[in-house]
C-alpha cells in the first residue's frame, strides 16, 4: 500500500498573511522595490540657496552702503582723514592681494608635479613674497606720480613684508579659514576704496598739472592695478611670453578702464554738488552709488561664498 506525497507547501504556495505583513521574502515571490522617498523639504532646498546666495548679499550690500554714506563713514572728515584708519584699512588691502595672489597664482609660486622639500618651499615664499610687493607698488606707481608725488615705494615694502608673513603664519600655523579673512578684509577694503576714490579725485582736481588722461590713470589704477598686475604676472609665467595680445584681453582691459573711469566721474561730479548747500543730496546719490560699487567688487564675493558653505556641505553629504 502506497503512501501518497504531501504537497511540498514551500513551492509556489501563496505568502501567508503573517509571512507578508511579517516581510518574510518568499523564493518565487515578486521584489518589489521602494524609491527613497526625498527628504522633506528637498523641493525647496534650491529656492532657499538662491535667496541666500543671490538675493541676500545684494540686500545687505545695498543697505550697508545706504548706511556707510547716510553716517558719512565716506566723507566725514573724521574718517577720511583719519591716519589710524587708513592705516588699518591699507593693511587690509595688503591682506587681500597677498590672498588673492595666494589663490590665483599658486601655480607661479611652486608648481604642481614638483615635490614639495623644504628648499622649494622657501623659494616659493620668496617668489609669493616679491610678487605681493610688485603687485602692491601697481597702484602706487601710477598713482603718486600722475599727481606730481615721488613713489614711496620703501614705506610699501615695510608694510607688506609683515603682512605677508603674518597671513601665511594664520592660515598654515593657525587654520584660520581663509573664506573668513577674505570675508573680512573685503569689508574693509570696499571701505577704503569708496574713501580713496572721492580723496584721489579731489586731490587731481587739486593738481596744477591734472590732465584727463591723469584722471583716468588715477580712477584705473586705484580700483585695478593691483589686479591688473597679478594677471600680468600670470600669463608672463604660464605662456612665456611678455604680451600677447588677443580681443580677450583688449576686451577686458577696456572694460577695467571704462568702469574705473566712470566710478571716477561719479566721485568727480559728487565733490563738485557737495560744495552747493542745494545739490547735496544729489551728491548723496551719487556717494552710495561709489560706496555701493567698491562693496559689490570686494564683499559681496566673500559674502556668497560664505552664505553658499551650508548647501555646499549639504550636496557633499547627500552625494
Amino acid at each position: 500500500m502506497t503512501k501518497r506525497r504531501k504537497p511540498n507547501s514551500s513551492r509556489g504556495a501563496a505568502p501567508s498573511p503573517d509571512e507578508t505583513s511579517r516581510g518574510v521574502a518568499r523564493p518565487n515571490s515578486a521584489v518589489r522595490t521602494r524609491r527613497p522617498k526625498p527628504p522633506t523639504g528637498a523641493a525647496s532646498w534650491p529656492l532657499v540657496e538662491t535667496l541666500c546666495t543671490a538675493w541676500v548679499p545684494t540686500l545687505v550690500v545695498t543697505a550697508i552702503a545706504y548706511a556707510a554714506v547716510s553716517h558719512g563713514f565716506t566723507t566725514s572728515p573724521e574718517y577720511v582723514h583719519s591716519p589710524r584708519l587708513l592705516g588699518m584699512l591699507k593693511r587690509s588691502f595688503v591682506v587681500l592681494v597677498c590672498l588673492a595672489n595666494r589663490s590665483q597664482l599658486a601655480d607661479v609660486f611652486l608648481a604642481p608635479q614638483k615635490p614639495k622639500t623644504l628648499s622649494t618651499l622657501c623659494w616659493s615664499h620668496v617668489k609669493a613674497l616679491l610678487v605681493a610687493i610688485v603687485t602692491n607698488c601697481a597702484g602706487a606707481a601710477i598713482i603718486q606720480p600722475s599727481l606730481g608725488l615721488t613713489p614711496q615705494f620703501a614705506k610699501t615694502v615695510e608694510m607688506v613684508v609683515p603682512v605677508y608673513f603674518s597671513v601665511e603664519m594664520a592660515i598654515g600655523l593657525l587654520g584660520v579659514p581663509e573664506r573668513l579673512i577674505q570675508l573680512v578684509v573685503g569689508f574693509l577694503v570696499s571701505w577704503l576704496k569708496a574713501v580713496t576714490v572721492s580723496t584721489l579725485v579731489l586731490q587731481w582736481q587739486q593738481y596744477d598739472g591734472a590732465h584727463p588722461v591723469g584722471f583716468v590713470l588715477i580712477s584705473t589704477a586705484n580700483l585695478s592695478a593691483s589686479g591688473l598686475a597679478a594677471r600680468f604676472v600670470g600669463h608672463c609665467h604660464r605662456s612665456r611670453r611678455v604680451f600677447a595680445p588677443n580681443l580677450k584681453v583688449i576686451r577686458s582691459l577696456v572694460e577695467t578702464i571704462g568702469t574705473a573711469a566712470f566710478i571716477g566721474l561719479l566721485a568727480h561730479v559728487a565733490n563738485q554738488l557737495m560744495t552747493q548747500q542745494e545739490r547735496q543730496r544729489e551728491a548723496t546719490v551719487l556717494y552710495y552709488v561709489v560706496a555701493w560699487y567698491t562693496l559689490n567688487k570686494y564683499f559681496k564675493p566673500p559674502l556668497r561664498a560664505v552664505l553658499a558653505l551650508p548647501f555646499a556641505n549639504a550636496k557633499a553629504k547627500t552625494a
